[in-house]
């Protein structure tokens, strides 16, 4: 737990979601993702300590960093693997180890959720459209089979404008106009801005 400390800056008090994501935005601050896809670096994350020290690392560094910080906050989190290149998913049958190519973090509960570590601008439980209703091997001793990733009905990737107009016969016209989005498109915009917080 003292190796990923840093990562608990600000959360004290904070439970639930809140909590996940302070501890995700600080994730973000410290780490920058970077592909490490050479020799054992292809294949075997770094110890949590070492990529905090670095100040980098790829999909499944950050994944391992950011399940260990959740432990440390008392929240039961694993990595899971998928394999996000082409329309062919794994196969259950055969998912060797070897046919995944990507890291992400799975936070069991009713329902669970998914973050993936290297998509900076998303809300935790958004997942990029890749990672999307695709089948993941969650690691764990509890582990029999693959379970799929959730999908975002059209509905949790909005745009919603809202505005209301006054416009009074004598004097100054009113506006009131706002913008709200959710899912893909509020991490479009927060990428746009830079913004890694909602609150």
């Amino acid at each position: 737990p003292g190796e990923v400390s840093a990562l608990l800056e600000g959360a004290s008090g904070l439970k639930g979601d809140a909590l996940i994501r302070r501890i995700l935005t600080n994730l973000h601050r410290r780490i920058r993702y970077t592909g490490l896809e050479f020799g054992a670096s292809a294949i075997i994350p770094h110890p949590a300590g070492e990529t905090l020290k670095t100040g980098y690392g790829d999909c499944k560094d950050k994944a391992v960093v950011l399940v260990s910080a959740l432990k440390a906050a008392g929240l039961p989190a694993q990595i899971a693997l998928l394999n996000i290149r082409g329309d062919d998913d794994v196969s259950p049958e055969l998912a060797g180890i070897g046919v995944f190519n990507h890291a992400i973090v799975y936070i069991p509960g009713n329902p669970g959720m998914w973050i993936d570590t290297t998509a900076q601008f998303y809300e935790p439980g958004d997942l990029p459209w890749v990672d999307q209703g695709r089948l993941a091997l969650v690691i764990g001793t509890d582990t029999h089979n693959l379970v799929r990733t959730p999908i975002n009905l059209p509905g949790q990737n909005a745009n919603i404008h809202r505005g209301e107009y006054s416009l009074p016969e004598y004097g100054d016209a009113k506006i009131f106009d706002s913008f709200e989005s959710t899912g893909e498109q509020a991490a479009i915009l927060r990428e746009k801005y830079g913004q890694e917080e909602t609150q």
